[in-house]
């Protein structure tokens, strides 16, 4: 089985960040805050194992290049696999705006 490195683009770490924020400021839910962020960063892990398990988006342009989205607590994570690296894109954005990043950042679990 091969294993797969999950990179997490600039985009998507402020998409989590966001989301984070705001259910805990401006829902005032702290606790569920970390809970929901914790919940999507277990399940964008698992992608190191299993990437192929989630079918790409079917809109065009998107599913030419091989952008696959999954469905984590109401939230939309958008993938790519590369070679041996998954590109985590966003966490609940429309995949446009962030197919323009340049940097990326490793996730830890």
């Amino acid at each position: 089985m091969n294993i797969y490195q999950v990179i997490m683009t600039p985009d998507a770490i402020d998409d989590m960040t966001a989301l984070g924020n705001y259910i805990a400021d401006v829902l005032g839910a702290p606790k569920s805050a970390l809970s929901y962020v914790r919940a999507v960063r277990k399940e964008i892990g698992t992608l190191s194992e299993m990437p192929f398990r989630y079918r790409p988006v079917d809109e065009e342009p998107w599913h030419t290049r091989g952008i696959r989205r999954l469905l984590v607590r109401k939230s939309y994570v958008y993938d790519k696999l590369v070679k041996e690296y998954i590109n985590l894109l966003s966490a609940d954005m429309l995949p446009i705006k962030l197919l323009r990043c340049r940097g990326q950042h490793s996730i830890t679990k």
